[in-house]
């Protein structure tokens, strides 16, 4: 497969992973939790997001510095749901730093190609 589709093709399965982590985790916080601790939930979704969808795009590319780019657009998005209705203060600060963490973690546990691999063709 060529290399530019491998990248698309991993971006768009970490970005999707990433959401359908985040949408998997509120549903269950929305289920259990009431008030402020659905935004704690929210916000470790978000965390979680960043970690699964930078594994599957590592996965899929064979490329970990990829990972940082799913955290920046999953971040983006949360910043619509963010201005879209009103977060508790603690939440844009508590929740870059979960998503964070997590793109983190993937970059260190995601297995990618060696170096010698990762050359454009």
């Amino acid at each position: 497969m060529p290399t530019g589709v491998r990248i698309a093709l991993g971006l768009l399965a970490g970005i999707f992973a990433g959401g359908l982590s985040i949408a998997v985790v509120e549903q269950i916080g929305h289920a259990v939790a009431e008030g402020e601790a659905v935004f704690i939930v929210a916000a470790i979704g978000l965390g979680l997001a960043g970690f699964v969808g930078g594994v599957v795009s590592t996965l899929v590319t064979r490329r970990r510095h990829l990972v940082w780019l799913i955290a920046i657009v999953l971040a983006g998005l949360s910043l619509v749901n963010v201005f879209s209705f009103a977060h508790p203060a603690w939440f844009v600060p508590v929740a870059s730093v979960l998503l964070g963490l997590g793109a983190f973690g993937a970059s260190k546990v995601a297995p990618a190609a060696p170096h010698s691999q990762q050359v454009a063709r």
